[in-house]
């Protein structure tokens, strides 16, 4: 897929068309390509982070208050091994919503030791028209949160307590 932003092109292929001497040529719908709603998004900085059964993974690090409000939003979908480090300054109650975040998720909150301290399994995506009362939210004290793709923290078996390496 194009890195472009789909609706900018589609609206300047509109702008181009309607700034045109020429009459307008009828489109065939079949051969136009629909930009999707899930907007590309750059990915962030990586490191790995070790689990406690060794397992290395490749986390983007949300470190901005700007990449901490975007987090996930518009992913389509999550590599297994890899996930998105929330991290923030100081440690203390935290709270996450779902909002346009397309995949299930899994929620690992993380004291300043590196200790999981909550576990939230298969979080429910949203859509970009799920109400608001509807979607998603997961709170608990922490420092890091890690969110990995649905179904990790148990193919990890993740236990509150344990320390992760990073």
């Amino acid at each position: 897929m194009n890195k472009r932003n789909p609706i900018l092109l589609v609206l300047s292929q509109c702008l181009f068309l309607s700034c045109s001497s020429e009459e307008p040529k009828p489109m065939s719908l079949e051969k136009v390509e629909l930009p999707s709603l899930a907007l590309p998004v750059d990915r962030l900085p990586e490191t790995k982070l070790r689990l406690p059964n060794g397992k290395i993974l490749n986390v983007e690090l949300a470190q901005s208050s700007q990449e901490h409000s975007l987090g996930l939003m518009f992913r389509t979908e999550l590599d297994p091994d890899s996930g998105m480090l929330f991290i923030f300054p100081h440690q203390e109650e935290r709270q996450f919503w779902m909002k346009n975040t397309l995949i299930d998720l899994d929620m690992v909150f993380i004291d300043r030791n590196k200790k999981i301290t909550k576990i939230y399994e298969r979080v429910p995506r949203s859509e970009t028209t799920t109400p608001e009362s509807m979607i998603a939210r997961r709170s608990g004290a922490a420092q890091f949160v890690l969110e990995m793709s649905a179904g990790a923290v148990k193919r990890y078996k993740l236990k509150i307590g344990e320390t992760l390496g990073f």
